[in-house]
């Protein structure tokens, strides 16, 4: 048997390009990212609730408003209708000159 000798080809490197910037410096970075996007989330999440803490409030006093400006409205025209069968009587007694006392 003959040896063959096999040719050694170069494997090259391929090396990763070095960023110019520090890996401390990226690490601060995507912390700062973090809390920033943290923090406006908070913000976000608490004007939320506040607006809708607000409408709760103002549909619950509806809520209770409605039914006491139904029985204010009634109890307005009961005393419309007296006020107007009172004027009419007194316009009947008025009219026929009689006494307003039944005496």
């Amino acid at each position: 048997m003959t040896a063959t000798t096999v040719p050694k080809t170069s494997v090259s490197k391929t090396s990763v390009p070095k960023t110019s910037v520090p890996e401390t410096a990226l690490r601060g970075r995507v912390a700062r990212a973090c809390v920033t996007i943290a923090v406006i989330g908070l913000v976000l999440t608490v004007g939320a609730f506040a607006l809708a803490r607000d409408v709760v409030t103002r549909l619950d006093r509806q809520r209770v408003d409605r039914p006491a400006n139904a029985a204010l409205l009634a109890v307005q025209q009961l005393s419309s209708s007296a006020d107007q069968v009172l004027a009419t009587a007194a316009g009947v007694v008025a009219a026929t000159g009689g006494d307003p006392t039944g005496s």
